[in-house]
């Protein structure tokens, strides 16, 4: 579900920046996009909480073991969802802050089931809930990384600034004008 809607939300924020050229307008979406995932994952983890253990030992009754490791994977779904608000810094080309966010990905995607599986009773628990820590924390970094590029000068500079009224039609035509005008300088 994550990537199908982010097949149709990054489009929509290039256009968004494109049309503005002001990546202030961006991190209203991204930051909605962020909450919506949120708040429209943790009623089913909390479903899913509740659900597993007797679906399991009535279904899967040999895999009882792996009850906790399930739950901290559901977990995990929220904030993966949520990190759908990263796909902003493709729309700006924000390459700083997508290393930034990357390095966090791979790092912590990394490092974190494997210590967590190594410190943990039961190893497959370990993992799960090192996987979950990961991604709460790129999770972190991810909107941190939005936060700056979205509210940052450094991305209006290339564009001429923003219009001076970003919901004045007017005010945005003119700005589109004035930007169509340098390009054909």
């Amino acid at each position: 579900l994550p990537k199908s809607v982010a097949s149709y939300i990054q489009p929509q924020m290039t256009f968004r920046f494109g049309k503005t050229g002001n990546p202030r307008t961006l991190w209203p979406i991204s930051s909605k996009l962020a909450i919506g995932s949120f708040a429209f994952s943790l009623p089913a983890v909390a479903v899913g909480f509740l659900l597993v253990p007797p679906v399991v030992s009535l279904v899967l009754p040999k895999y009882e073991a792996s009850i906790t490791a399930v739950r901290w994977t559901l977990l995990t779904g929220v904030f993966i969802g949520a990190n759908l608000a990263v796909h902003s810094l493709r729309s700006l080309k924000a390459w700083r802050y997508i290393a930034i966010y990357t390095t966090a990905q791979v790092t912590f995607s990394f490092s974190g089931p494997a210590i967590g599986g190594l410190m943990a009773e039961h190893p497959l628990d370990g993992v799960a809930a090192g996987f979950a820590l990961a991604q709460g924390i790129c999770f972190v970094v991810g909107m941190w990384c939005v936060y700056r590029a979205t509210t940052s000068n450094r991305y209006l500079e290339h564009r001429g600034g923003p219009p001076e009224s970003p919901s004045d039609p007017d005010s945005e035509r003119e700005s589109l004008q004035r930007n169509e005008t340098d390009v054909l300088a």
